[in-house]
């Protein structure tokens, strides 16, 4: 898992210096930094959590431990969704102030980045209950296969697409084996129904989409980008987001559950 995992995660920037050009890898390490930045910040969130996780799953009480893991979700889907809306609001505009306009990317690449983005850091959530649980024979397929059809799809519609052709690869990639992850968590670790984890996340993208069109329509558009602007900006993106989610979940008994939970603490 560990080994192709890594494979998955450097093929992208091969192929690209393979079928397109160095300059475009040079143009992508800088949306790159970005996001494995983030990435690594926030495995570090969910790597704390682990021991508690398996502590809770030795206990055998399937009925908390499913609360657990639908409260980590609900954590999983408003952090990655926030950062998720914030890269696409303010990827380009933050880098034209950071190196220049010429190493920009258009939109439609920028959101085939973000996706990939999202869609990984969705599954944080299930990367800790299988690591929590040791769940790693039921799927030990599921990395090969991963790795094959990232391989021919990222090849075949890079050479058609290019760099977009290449990173959407990666997305049919992961769309086509991921859900067995969830499967194998849901039946081994957790004695659920499967269909409980694709219904919340199609209820939590709905509502990170619906919050990223909001956000997107207040921001500032000016027609010269100013640091000034991309602060203002930034701090819409901090404020939109995690109010719609607020709204949208403090009554959800996961939301309830954290916020009890986050409390007890605090009044110990």
């Amino acid at each position: 898992h560990k080994v192709v995992g890594a494979g998955v995660t450097s093929l992208p920037s091969i192929l690209i210096s393979k079928l397109i050009n160095i300059v475009t890898v040079g143009i992508y390490s800088n949306y790159l930094l970005i996001t494995n930045a983030l990435q690594n910040v926030l495995a570090k969130l969910f790597e704390a959590i682990l021991a508690g996780v398996g502590n809770l799953n030795a206990t055998k009480d399937y009925k908390r431990l499913t609360l657990v893991h639908n409260c980590m979700f609900l954590l999983n889907f408003w952090i990655y969704g926030f950062f998720s809306i914030a890269l696409m609001c303010m990827f380009n505009p933050f880098i034209s102030v950071w190196i220049g306009s010429d190493y920009l990317f258009d939109r439609g690449t920028v959101f085939v980045i973000v996706l990939n983005f999202y869609i990984y850091g969705m599954r944080r959530t299930l990367f800790t209950f299988k690591d929590a649980t040791g769940t790693f024979w039921n799927d030990r397929y599921r990395p090969i296969a991963e790795l094959v059809i990232n391989l021919g799809a990222s090849t075949l519609l890079g050479m058609k697409f290019g760099l977009i052709g290449i990173l959407g690869g990666n997305i049919i990639s992961t769309i086509a084996t991921a859900w067995v992850e969830p499967l194998v968590v849901y039946r081994h670790v957790l004695h659920e129904k499967l269909w409980k984890f694709f219904a919340r996340y199609g209820i939590y993208t709905a509502i990170g989409v619906a919050a990223y069109f909001l956000t997107d329509l207040v921001l500032l558009k000016p027609e010269t980008v100013t640091v000034s602007s991309v602060v203002i900006n930034i701090l819409i993106c901090c404020a939109v987001p995690n109010v719609i989610f607020l709204l949208a979940f403090m009554f959800t008994p996961e939301f309830k559950y954290c916020a009890g939970f986050v409390f007890h603490k605090k009044n110990r």
